[in-house]
């Protein structure tokens, strides 16, 4: 090995490193205030940074309906969600870890589950939303990680607060 092969080498890049981040990422996830794992199927063609703002739309919209025509003002109450773009050159698909606005504690499962079904096949027609409830943070948060050691993976989960303005 000569000098430039060292200072060409990303160490972000090595399998060793993208183990680590995504043992890290699981820790991190796993200790998250998350009640519902949520995945989005889109049964078209679709590119990461369509899905990234179809889910944008998708958490909007359900800030609208929990939180009312204010909505963009309610910051830390707007939905919470930890979302990863999976299978991005074939199926691409996105599960969300999320907690949903504190007043759709007042609705059942299976209301919830009913209202964000009918928010995903709004914008995606012919898509497909699977809601449950979450029982084992740890598990979702090991499932959800499972594609994050492929190459450029790493920098593929989204942050609902991506979404916030934060100006208010």
């Amino acid at each position: 090995m000569n000098h430039r092969t060292v200072l060409h080498h990303n160490h972000m890049d090595s399998a060793t490193y993208r183990h680590h981040y995504c043992l890290k990422w699981q820790e991190w996830l796993a200790k998250q205030d998350f009640g519902l794992v949520v995945t989005l199927n889109f049964n078209r063609d679709t590119t990461p940074a369509g899905a990234r703002r179809t889910f944008g739309s998708f958490l909007a919209r359900l800030d609208r309906r929990f939180l009312g025509r204010r909505w963009c003002e309610k910051g830390w109450e707007r939905t919470f969600g930890v979302a990863v773009l999976e299978n991005q050159e074939t199926n691409l698909h996105i599960h969300v870890a999320m907690r949903l606005p504190a007043s759709a504690a007042a609705l059942s499962f299976s209301e919830q589950q009913l209202y964000l079904e009918s928010t995903w096949n709004q914008l995606v027609a012919g898509g497909q939303c699977d809601v449950q409830v979450v029982y084992d943070r740890a598990g979702v948060a090991h499932y959800m990680a499972k594609q994050l050691t492929r190459r450029g993976y790493n920098e593929t989960f989204i942050l609902s607060t991506e979404f916030h303005n934060h100006n208010t």
